[in-house]
């Protein structure tokens, strides 16, 4: 018997059996009484779980009749229950093209294949058959598996998909303890999106939560971006008050050097616009004493002369 074979034959009677009559109509005037004996037969093969049987008394239909709904359901049925998944794909994308209520079938079956997988420590082929159900039906929910899931398409730098699930995951199991897990991978990934805000509230609640993570830092140093990020763009919106708040913050965290100049030098250009030249002459002097060269020292040397040029006048 092929693994998870159990499963299969429980979920089984809901999608397939009953299934002969569905395509009497296709069958009647070519030969459809002898077709419909192999779909008979390949029925009985299985749900006797004798599925290589039941996949050549399919073929032999397709063969004659390539849109019999019941030959294409038998072949993808038996294919997936040998574990042939990408084969047994291919039937279910042709089922779905011409019925597309078959794309929840194809994910729900998937999706029970997959959980009967993980739980049995199968998590591999597990994931391969989740990212195929959600193929199929991307806003099906998978419970407390969106964790891992959610990981899984991290790991694939699938940056949507990984939002997704880690969205879905963290709204409806906040107590879960793979939370502790996911918001540092859910704040990269949204950030990959672009959506700065978003990973911005998620960095600040891990790194409020959890100061002890081992993967503090590399949060630390990702949350400064943003801060720097989103204050230069209020910056450029003219809410230069806005932006000081957000650079300021942004300076708490100052063992990133290349980063605490970039602030440094957007904060400074915040305070010459709101007229306060002394704030914004120690920003560009704590740049200059730094002395790590390159754009933004060469910036502040000239923002600093030329304020001085502006005081003499």
């Amino acid at each position: 018997m092929t693994s998870g074979a159990g499963p299969f034959r429980r979920f089984l009677p809901g999608v397939v059996l009953g299934g002969i009559c569905l395509g009497a109509a296709l069958l009647a005037g070519c030969g459809g009484d002898e077709l419909r004996e192999h779909l008979a037969r390949g029925q009985e093969h299985l749900e006797a779980e004798r599925y290589e049987e039941a996949q050549l008394e399919g073929l032999y239909v397709l063969l004659r009749d390539p849109k019999s709904v019941d030959a294409l359901h038998l072949v993808a049925y038996s294919l997936l229950a040998q574990d042939r998944d990408g084969e047994a794909e291919a039937y279910f994308r042709t089922l779905a093209e011409i019925d597309p209520l078959y794309t929840t079938q194809a994910a729900a079956l998937y999706d029970e294949r997959a959980r009967w997988d993980f739980e049995h420590g199968e998590k591999r082929r597990a994931s391969r058959r989740w990212f195929v159900a959600l193929d199929f039906d991307a806003e099906r929910e998978l419970g407390p598996y969106s964790f891992f899931m959610a990981q899984q398409a991290f790991e694939r730098r699938d940056w949507e998909k990984a939002v997704a699930l880690f969205s879905r995951a963290l709204a409806s199991h906040p107590d879960s303890s793979a939370v502790k897990t996911s918001l540092f991978p859910y704040g990269v990934s949204l950030h990959r999106l672009e959506y700065w805000s978003e990973s911005l509230l998620v960095l600040e609640a891990f790194l409020r939560t959890y100061p002890r993570h081992r993967q503090r830092h590399e949060a630390l140093w990702l949350y400064q971006e943003l801060l720097i990020h989103e204050g230069q763009a209020a910056a450029q919106r003219m809410n230069y008050e806005g932006a000081v708040e957000l650079l300021r913050k942004a300076l708490r965290y100052d063992d990133n050097p290349p980063k605490t100049a970039e602030a440094l030098l957007a904060l400074g250009g915040c305070y010459e616009n709101l007229q306060d030249y002394g704030a914004a002459a120690s920003c560009y002097r704590r740049i200059v004493e730094g002395d790590g060269g390159g754009r933004i020292y060469d910036a502040a040397i000239a923002r600093l002369e030329t304020l001085e040029k502006a005081r003499l006048k």
